[in-house]
């Protein structure tokens, strides 16, 4: 008799487990939608930087020295303090929208990287160390794009109708 009632018991988990009614790992539609509505990176600030970024990298072929001081004294540690903030965000709720963000810090992280390597190539006028800083930019802008993909797709799913 006790037998019959646990696989009764397991029966009807199953069953409501199938259809949604009890799932422990399940995360509703509404809560993904939600935190897609409520995440945010302050990509403006970044967008900024890498203007002046990009502006800097046409003074580089004019004078290297006022391109090394901008981007050592202004781009490198407003990056670095862009990078704190984005990290100090609340992560999302869910494991949808967190995987995203995650993709954003790797990729901020990884151009980051990129910046340090550029400084030290200047520095050391070493062409090998320039062309790691470049493959790392690069390596940052295809994280970049993975991120971009992430969150259209989420839109597309989640976003308005």
């Amino acid at each position: 008799m006790k037998k019959i009632i646990i696989k009764g018991l397991i029966i009807i988990s199953i069953i409501l487990t199938t259809i949604g009614l009890i799932d422990y790992n399940y995360t509703s539609y509404s809560e993904i939608s939600d935190d897609y509505y409520a995440y945010s990176v302050p990509i403006n600030d970044e967008i900024e930087l890498l203007e002046l970024y990009e502006s800097l990298n046409g003074e580089m072929n004019h004078d290297n020295n006022a391109f090394y001081n901008s981007f050592t004294q202004q781009i490198i540690p407003k990056y670095k303090d862009y990078i704190t903030l984005v990290e100090a965000l609340d992560s999302p709720k869910t494991e949808e929208v967190r995987k995203a963000h995650e993709i954003y810090i790797n990729a901020i992280n990884a151009r980051y990287s990129a910046f340090i390597l550029l400084q030290q190539a200047l520095e050391d006028q070493n062409s090998e160390l320039k062309n790691q800083a470049n493959e790392k930019l690069i390596e940052a802008e295809d994280l970049m794009n993975n991120y971009n993909e992430a969150m259209r797709s989420l839109a597309a799913y989640y976003g308005p109708g």
